[in-house]
């Protein structure tokens, strides 16, 4: 796994748009975003992708009560470890110890 975060990105322009679309401490189901190379300037983490959001991207509010999530955290699995976790029961995002 190359880092434990990844981040996200809005261009000054959409940055009102967006911020009327979300509100901090809620969870979103969320599409039509654009992944990136992260900039070696201005990097929150160190992982070599990162989450650019437009005005297009679409935030859909969870409402069912979600197992915990680390507040600044997502554990991703990296594109070429999939295959080999089709058909595991293991969580496929690399840390389970955040789960009840």
């Amino acid at each position: 796994m190359q880092h434990e975060a990844i981040q996200g990105t809005i261009r000054a322009k959409d940055s009102d748009i967006i911020s009327e679309k979300i509100q901090l401490g809620n969870i979103y189901d969320i599409s039509n975003f654009f992944v990136t190379q992260n900039k070696p300037t201005y990097k929150t983490v160190p992982h070599i992708a990162m989450l650019q959001f437009a005005r297009a991207t679409s935030f859909t509010l969870i409402t069912e009560e979600p197992p915990p999530i680390p507040f600044h955290k997502f554990y991703f699995t990296e594109f070429d470890q999939l295959q080999q976790r089709v058909n595991t029961i293991e969580i496929l995002s690399g840390k389970t110890n955040n789960l009840p």
